[in-house]
């Protein structure tokens, strides 16, 4: 799949005769990823969400980033990781902040919020357990400031459920037109504040720059120890 992805950058910027477009290369290595490997590869979605970027597409990058973090959740981050760290971190600290900001429209669309929400639960899930944490404070500004950019009547729309809850939250579910279950310790925290009519900045601060205590759960490597992340 990353090869294809590579192939796909190559093909945007230097169409081939004869050859699939850059979209339907990006398609076939999502395909690739989930039939053949599972859905563990995380690059396939960060390509996808690249190329649509630049194609000022900017809910669909959204989008592919919230799948991107929902692969890499199944992975323990580790200092190893730094290639992809750094690529969500640039996605945390401008490209996103770049889209809320550009897209106004955005910020009254619950499936953004709810695509945000998604892309931060599945990185604070690639946080617990590890040794070394992911969002440290250059992290936390640009999320908070990003939460706080929807208003009540959007956040309203959108359901969450923690993991762990799931099943004693049907008839709440159903009221909902767009539900996301939590599974990371720290989002699921955050939950009555991103709930609120007024969310608290200092509240959501705090909580994400908080050391995060987990029970033991199945074992998880890192994206390096794991290659098939990374090919």
């Amino acid at each position: 799949p990353m090869a294809l992805g590579n192939l796909a950058d190559l093909e945007e910027i230097a169409p081939t005769k004869d050859r699939p477009a850059c979209d339907e290369i990006l398609d076939e290595a999502l395909s690739v990823d989930r039939t053949t490997y599972s859905n563990h590869h995380v690059y396939p979605y960060t390509y996808v969400a690249g190329y649509r970027y630049r194609k000022k597409d900017f809910k669909g990058a959204m989008k592919a980033w919230a799948q991107a973090a929902s692969v890499v959740k199944r992975y323990k981050y580790s200092k190893e990781d730094e290639e992809i760290y750094k690529e969500f971190m640039e996605i945390n600290n401008d490209l996103i902040p770049h889209i809320l900001k550009t897209e106004e429209d955005l910020l009254t669309d619950p499936q953004c919020y709810l695509d945000l929400l998604q892309f931060y639960d599945g990185l604070c899930s690639w946080e617990e357990d590890s040794a070394t944490p992911v969002l440290h404070e250059g992290w936390v500004k640009p999320m908070v400031k990003s939460f706080m950019s929807f208003g009540f009547s959007t956040r309203s729309q959108l359901g969450l459920t923690i993991q762990s809850e799931e099943d004693t939250k049907d008839g709440e579910k159903k009221q909902k037109k767009l539900n996301l279950t939590l599974h990371s310790v720290k989002m699921a925290a955050l939950r009555d504040i991103l709930q609120a009519e007024r969310m608290n900045a200092s509240a959501l601060h705090l909580q994400l720059t908080a050391q995060t205590q987990t029970e033991p759960k199945k074992q998880r490597t890192s994206i390096e120890q794991d290659g098939r992340a990374k090919r």
